[in-house]
């Protein structure tokens, strides 16, 4: 329906202000530098830390400022969001100023400490932000939907466990707790960006692209942290740093975007549909992971782990669900077409050269929406008697969230 809509109602378009472009291109060249600067090393081990505990902080210190600008100026439907991504920017902007105090004094930052707290007590924040700025709905989620989202982030859990997690210490101490806090928030983070994706939410234009990017680059970089600080091979001239300097870059921009209006077009409360995702993607692609796993369980010498089983075993029984319901649905689109009711992607085909015939010859057509309730779906039986009521040239066509939608041709507004 995404598409049917999109038709209807084209995005407006949106001229880039110059100053954003400006800003992309000098945070591209600030990553550069950066990265050129830890190759290159000049000053030794010594100015690597000294540059790392510095430089560092500027594309920070740009994303607190710019998102508590942002926060100002920003339509009334994002100030939540942006509220919170403030708090938390000016968070770990403080937490990165003691870090580097701490570093430059002593030489060194013990693990766990009060950063540790600082950087978590960021990552909670985030995941507030999340659902702030989608505010994905359930209303009209299907079974198959649920499946769906499950599935996928189930994948993503268990190749995150077997990746990043699995070669932690598990443990009551406190060092091995905040350990795996940091993995462990990154997964969420990851896992809640993809439920939401998957989710009928609010449509977001630049900024919540860059945003979701931003959070997918601080998820990589922190299971590799976490790592890292387990096998004692962290420094904060490390490479690692990279995914945290581009997380703050694009924040940064952002807050910029959103300051210059980039976020004020008419269409970006609009509520998106679902992701299509092909089912038979989602199935061979958690079909894969879970069997990667598993073989490489398996070659690190001796059966399964515990954990991988019990995993592997949940993620095979939800894709076992989604392969019963993606039959019995075959089975009753089959059913639904005999009784003259299409599917999207036919409707969307007649819809084109509905829209061609009335821009090129003037003819009229209406477009029918039946919504479903909330207790209701419009089952086969409603189906077969909105198709029988139609005329023989309208489209009747079922959409993939549960709703009738009918094209009736040279049928004009009154």
């Amino acid at each position: 329906m995404g598409d049917v809509v999109s038709m209807l109602n084209p995005v407006e378009r949106v001229r880039v202000p110059r100053a954003f472009v400006l800003a992309a291109a000098l945070a591209a060249g600030w990553l550069a530098f950066y990265a050129t600067w830890l190759l290159l090393a000049p000053g030794g081990e010594h100015g690597l830390t000294v540059f790392a505990d510095t430089a560092y902080l500027v594309p920070v210190a740009a994303a607190a400022a710019l998102s508590l600008w942002a926060a100002k100026r920003v339509v009334r439907g994002m100030r939540v969001f942006w509220g919170i991504v403030a708090a938390s920017n000016a968070l770990w902007l403080g937490t990165e100023v003691l870090w580097s105090v701490r570093e430059l004094g002593s030489g060194s930052v013990p693990f766990p400490w009060w950063t540790d707290a600082g950087y978590l007590a960021s990552y909670a924040l985030l995941l507030a932000a999340i659902p702030a700025a989608f505010r994905p709905s359930f209303r009209t989620v299907r079974l198959a939907g649920v499946l769906d989202g499950a599935i996928v982030v189930g994948a993503l859990v268990l190749v995150w466990w077997w990746i990043v997690l699995r070669p932690l210490p598990l443990g009551a101490d406190l060092v091995a707790v905040v350990g795996v806090a940091y993995p462990s928030f990154g997964l969420a983070l990851l896992g809640l960006l993809a439920a939401t994706r998957l989710l009928p939410a609010r449509r977001g234009t630049v900024v919540l692209k860059l945003f979701g990017v931003a959070i997918a680059a601080t998820a990589v970089a922190d299971g590799v942290y976490t790592h890292a600080v387990v096998t004692h091979t962290y420094l904060s001239s490390n490479w690692i740093a990279i995914g945290w300097q581009a997380e703050a870059c694009l924040l940064a921009l952002a807050g910029l975007a959103t300051v210059l209006g980039l976020d004020r077009r008419s269409d970006w409360a609009r509520w998106r549909p679902a992701a299509s995702l092909a089912p038979a993607g989602i199935l061979t692609g958690s079909g894969v992971a879970l069997f990667g796993v598993l073989v490489a369980d398996v070659w690190g010498g001796g059966p399964p782990s515990p954990g991988t089983v019990a995993a592997g075993g949940s993620l095979a029984l939800l894709m076992a669900a989604r392969l019963g319901i993606l039959a019995l649905a075959g089975v009753r689109a089959q059913r639904s077409f005999d009784l003259g009711v299409r599917d999207a992607s036919y409707l969307l085909h007649e819809l084109r050269r509905q829209v061609a015939s009335a821009r090129y010859f003037g003819e009229p057509f209406a477009l029918a929406l039946l919504e479903p309730t909330e207790r209701t779906e419009l089952g086969s039986g409603a189906s077969a008697h909105v198709a029988r009521a139609a005329r023989e040239v309208d489209v009747v066509a079922k959409l993939e969230d549960g709703r009738l939608c009918v094209l009736m041709p040279r049928v004009d507004a009154p």
